[in-house]
């Protein structure tokens, strides 16, 4: 014998109806001549149950009573257990839909950040976590008067185990944490990237993040204060014989250098 289950009977308007109709006519007979027709029998009952609840796959609902009766439905009656990793679904008898599971079917976990989802043998639907897009915007300084700053974003979706940077095309050692520092840099324009990583496998790089260090040429430097000078004492310090004459109607004026004797007689002359 196949078990019942009740559901919640809304009875109560239909008993109150039935008493009433039963104390109306027990009046009427109480009051009526002997010579009137027998009194009438009393309302048939109403078998009019509430709004239909929702059946699970394996159960049929019937109304009985003004109620709803639960009753299984036959083992091996096809249903279906809503679980995309059984096929052959079938009702056991005692309410329950059951399939067998199709363990290394492919199916869709739902998460984006997961690939090659495939069914367990526990019927579960379940992928392989990945990297699930990029990292958020760097945020950081624009510009550097001493090449020290920091940089920092935010995390993707998903599993990340590292991140790696490029500046300026050239990839950095990788980090665990959502930011990195840096010192020392020279005067110019440092491009970074950034990826997230689950292990080996790297996710796209985020957007271009920019910053201009500004060289010692170009840093504002405060005037120094011009140094005294001191001016030495004017004086004569010697004089150099020399000749005034005319050469061809033009005034001249020699002065001679003296310079060591020459050999074999000849004597240079300088002037």
């Amino acid at each position: 014998m196949h078990p019942v289950r009740r559901l919640v009977a809304w009875t109560l308007p239909r008993l109150l109806l039935v008493i009433a109709a039963s104390a109306a006519v027990a009046q009427v007979a109480s009051t009526a001549p002997s010579s009137l027709a027998p009194a009438p029998a009393l309302l048939p009952p109403i078998n009019t149950c509430p709004p239909k609840p929702p059946a699970d796959p394996c159960e049929v609902l019937t109304c009985s009573g003004g109620e709803w009766l639960s009753t299984p439905k036959a083992a091996g009656t096809a249903c279906n257990d809503g679980n995309t990793c059984t096929s052959n679904d079938r009702c056991d008898g005692a309410f329950s839909c059951r399939g067998t599971v199709s363990t290394g079917m492919s199916c869709n976990d739902g998460n984006a950040c997961t690939s090659g989802d495939n069914c367990n043998s526990a019927g579960t639907c379940v992928g392989t976590p990945v990297v699930c897009g990029a990292p958020g915007a760097i945020t950081g300084p624009a510009t550097s008067e001493n090449g020290s700053y920091t940089l920092s974003w935010t995390a993707p979706p998903g599993s990340v185990t590292s991140y790696v940077v490029a500046e300026n095309g050239t990839l950095l050692p990788a980090v665990t944490t959502t930011s990195m520092s840096f010192s020392g840099k020279r005067g110019g324009r440092y491009s970074y990237q950034v990826a997230a990583c689950l292990g080996a496998s790297c996710g796209p790089y985020g957007p271009v993040f920019a910053v201009d260090v500004l060289s010692s040429l170009t840093n504002n430097v405060a005037d120094a204060a011009v140094p005294a000078t001191t001016t030495l004492a004017q004086g004569w310090v010697g004089s150099l014989p020399g000749k005034a004459g005319v050469d061809g109607g033009a005034a001249t004026y020699r002065i001679d250098v003296e310079v060591p004797p020459g050999r074999a007689g000849m004597q240079p002359s300088v002037a």
